[in-house]
């Protein structure tokens, strides 16, 4: 209650500090539960965790890592060429299947993530580690194998249908794709 009450203060203290009153309005609610999304999903996880008794603090990076194996899948059967943000190859991408290169990155980032989870699993259960020890050294070796992958630059070159068709796509005008997704986990 005291979380909700505080949130609701801070809502009408930048409505009134902003501008018009901008901060108050519905394209701002679209970012906050665009933002939100990702936020509660490993949120959902981390409750999942917790009400077992375990801790793990590569959750975020298990994401990450799990996003950039997916994304350079989903570039490279679409047709296109993987892209590090700063090159000049970015936007330069025609794709031919965009629809496999989905599904195909999906898959990737899925088989990433469960494999990530297994290892820390392993490590915690027959190994006899700590899981906040364990997951600490998960963290950075998922660290490192992502920055290996990507050379420490963002991924681009990513189809723009992935961002219109969903990622900045609204259902009933107003509620971001995304938020669904998470509200239903």
């Amino acid at each position: 209650t005291w979380v909700l009450g505080l949130n609701l203060l801070l809502i009408a203290f930048f409505t009134y500090l902003s501008p018009n009153h901008v901060f108050w309005s519905a394209r701002n609610l679209q970012n906050q539960l665009l933002n939100g999304s990702e936020g509660l999903l490993l949120a959902i996880a981390m409750t999942i965790l917790l009400a077992a008794g375990l801790f793990d603090i590569s959750l975020g990076v298990n994401l990450a890592f799990s996003s950039v194996v997916g994304a350079m899948a989903l570039v490279t059967v679409s047709g296109g060429s993987v892209a590090l943000l700063g090159g000049s190859s970015v936007g330069d991408n025609v794709y031919t299947n965009v629809g496999l290169g989905l599904v195909a990155g999906l898959l990737a980032a899925l088989a990433t993530g469960v494999t990530f989870g297994l290892v820390n699993g392993l490590i915690i259960a027959y190994l006899r580690v700590n899981s906040l020890i364990a997951t600490l050294g998960t963290l950075s070796v998922g660290t490192g194998l992502m920055l290996l992958l990507t050379g420490g630059a963002d991924i681009g070159g990513l189809p723009p249908e992935l961002q219109d068709d969903f990622g900045l796509a609204t259902a009933f005008g107003f509620l971001p794709y995304p938020f669904i997704v998470a509200l239903i986990v």
